[in-house]
């Protein structure tokens, strides 16, 4: 499996400087720190800074590992993974980059910055659903990215639909995200119609493999 060189180059470059810079602050920081936000956008969770510090830049590494290493290798239809390989690379740097700013504001805030995380959210959720509405129709099919059902999975055909459908689905989930910046409540509106959409997608792959998919050989 080849991806373009960008993608590991930026994979390694988002990775490395959050490390650095959490290295950087890390006796700053306070023990224990501060980690969750509730709804509302106040501080209610909190880890020693052992862990609060290193816990985002460790699943940064397991999702590299993963996304890069493991379903290449473990994916049957490897063929089909190529065909998109520069939009499945461009969604992989997207969520280590993601993982990174969260890193950022979960810094920030411990050294003493204020602010309302619902803004922050809804503008990084924002670029990640706009992302996905950019990438999802361009997915073929395969075991590990996409909408997976066994409708999708067993017919071409509802694959290609479901995932245009995905496409305004979570292209309104990026607008209502970028709304929450001007208003924040907005963000746990956007949040649910993530979760509603995406089983309606679900749901609509069902109903599309029952209308013509089945007669497929």
């Amino acid at each position: 499996m080849r991806f373009p060189r960008w993608a590991y180059v930026g994979s390694a470059v988002v990775w490395g400087v959050t490390v650095l810079a959490t290295a950087a602050v890390y006796a700053r920081l306070p023990d224990p720190m501060v980690t969750h936000w509730g709804p509302g956008g106040a501080a209610d969770g909190f880890l020693p800074r052992g862990w609060g510090a290193w816990l985002l830049p460790g699943m940064m590494a397991a999702l590299g590992v993963l996304y890069w290493g493991l379903v290449p290798a473990l994916e049957p239809w490897r063929a089909n993974l190529q065909r998109f390989v520069r939009a499945y690379a461009a969604v992989g740097v997207g969520l280590l980059l993601f993982l990174a700013l969260l890193q950022g504001w979960v810094l920030a805030w411990n050294l003493g910055w204020r602010g309302d995380i619902r803004r922050f959210l809804g503008l990084a959720f924002a670029g990640l659903n706009a992302g996905l509405a950019w990438a999802l129709p361009q997915a073929r099919p395969n075991w590990f990215f996409g909408l997976r059902t066994p409708w999708t999975l067993s017919s071409p055909r509802v694959w290609h639909e479901v995932h245009r459908g995905a496409a305004g689905v979570f292209g309104l989930a990026a607008g209502l995200s970028l709304g929450a910046v001007v208003w924040p409540p907005l963000l746990m509106v956007a949040v649910a119609w993530m979760v509603v959409g995406s089983w309606g997608l679900v749901a609509y792959s069902w109903w599309l493999y029952r209308r013509y998919a089945a007669a497929e050989p």
